[in-house]
């Protein structure tokens, strides 16, 4: 399993130190007796069953953390870098291809680098979150990740109403480098062709937020990005801001980072006081055809 674990990590290009972090903590759990068997029968259950049950693994991960003093944040990155290989037979048997499985798995690594550049810790912070990849429940295509839900509340664009409850697939944005409009609209041409060409795509995020077209410096991709979408509605928050700034505590505006454009913007916005938050935003059809 080390052998296997130091391969796809480094199959996922996460960073060296975080690799070497990743097999050094399997070595500190394959030497623990206890910690070890919890690990092992973490990932046989998940082979057994195709399922990933959050609350099981959340509570082993604590365990095992108790028993070897390996962080639970890397405990659970370990589980589910354990998984990837079932998780490539369950793609195989469903004739997903290894483009798809090895898109969605780029995910594990933008996750180890929130984690360390939040926590200091290698590994996912966001488990509950990142086992929709291991249910099948979230699916990629280059760079946007696209994950069947329905829409909670009846929203009314500007060719008609969409019913709550109708079947729509969420567009999600990983941290994966430069958010390219280009590769977006390449991204939605295969999820149309995935999902079905009249299915209703979506987006909740804070690269939505209609205040962006007055915090945000054109040009800018994300200004292009919100050009994909009909914005139905919005909603103040800064629960998002640690996206933005990489930072734990978003409270204190004057000690936020201002190294890159993005968060001088909303910087000067947050000291005078302005407003950020969330939009949802139904795609436009004519996007990715």
């Amino acid at each position: 399993m080390k052998d296997y674990i130091v391969y796809i990590s480094e199959r996922l290009q996460f960073p060296p130190a975080a690799a070497e972090e990743y097999a050094s903590a399997y070595g500190r759990i394959f030497a623990c007796r206890k910690a070890v068997k919890l690990f092992e029968k973490c990932v046989s259950d998940y082979e057994n069953t195709d399922y990933a049950d959050f609350e099981d693994l959340d509570a082993a991960a604590g365990r095992i953390e108790a028993e070897t003093g390996v962080h639970r944040f890397t405990v659970s990155m370990l589980l589910m870098l354990a998984f990837t290989r079932h998780l490539k037979e369950l793609y195989a048997a469903r004739r997903l291809d290894d483009g798809m499985y090895f898109d969605i798995l780029q995910d594990l690594r933008c996750k180890n680098n929130e984690c360390f550049q939040l926590h200091g810790v290698y590994g996912s912070f966001v488990m509950k979150w990142e086992l929709k990849i291991f249910n099948i429940l979230l699916f990629c295509f280059g760079r946007l990740q696209f994950e069947p839900k329905p829409l909670e509340n009846d929203v009314v664009t500007s060719v008609g109403v969409i019913k709550g409850g109708a079947p729509a697939v969420s567009i999600h944005i990983p941290s994966n480098g430069r958010l390219d409009i280009g590769l977006c609209g390449d991204s939605v041409k295969c999820a149309r062709a995935f999902f079905g060409a009249d299915t209703v795509f979506y987006c909740n995020s804070w690269l939505l937020f209609p205040a962006n077209r007055e915090i945000i410096t054109p040009p800018s991709n994300i200004l292009k990005f919100m050009d994909l979408f009909e914005t139905v509605s919005c909603a103040e928050s800064r629960a998002d801001l640690w996206r933005i700034f990489a930072v734990n505590d978003t409270d204190n505006f004057e000690a936020l980072p201002e190294d890159t454009s993005l968060r001088r913007d909303f910087k000067r916005r947050l000291l005078c006081g302005g407003s950020v938050g969330v939009g949802l935003g139904i795609l436009k059809r004519g996007v990715g055809v």
